[in-house]
């Protein structure tokens, strides 16, 4: 699958910014997950996504005030880039999350998937399927080809 718009995009955040200055950045580049680091040069950590900004704020924390770090979820749900659609779903599904980190052969980052990803290419498939379905309909009638 050739994921839309930023094929390989990995968006990361220290722990130690402020869940206002993560939710500036998730905005800007219209992403709903940031991948969060102790450090610059460390590895991945966690994973604060938008949900977990809204919860944070619906508890009352003061976005300006709390590190990302503290609102975090731990649990990185990785998988490998050469995996199926299905099994990133599948992973999804069975984690309750709604993004995936990829990985590449050596294990590194090297892309993220979301839920909307696969929803937005489930989408244009069965489109695709809709007009094949209608191009045979019509032939086997023996009417000509539908302007689709």
């Amino acid at each position: 699958m050739e994921l839309p718009d930023r094929p390989g995009f990995v968006r990361t955040v220290c722990a130690d910014e402020s869940l206002q200055e993560a939710a500036t950045v998730m905005i800007r580049d219209g992403i709903g997950a940031l991948f969060v680091k102790r450090d610059p040069d460390s590895a991945i950590s966690g994973v604060l996504t938008d949900r977990d900004v809204v919860r944070q704020i619906a508890e009352g924390c003061d976005p300006k005030n709390t590190p990302v770090g503290n609102a975090l979820e731990a649990d990185v749900h990785m998988a490998p880039a050469s995996a199926s659609r299905l099994e990133w779903a599948n992973k999804m599904h069975v984690h309750g999350v709604r993004h995936v980190l990829l990985t590449d052969d050596d294990g590194e980052p090297s892309g993220v998937v979301s839920l909307e990803d696969l929803l937005f290419e489930l989408g244009a498939e069965m489109s695709e399927l809709g007009r094949s379905i209608a191009v045979a309909r019509h032939h086997a009638a023996g009417d000509p080809e539908p302007d689709l």
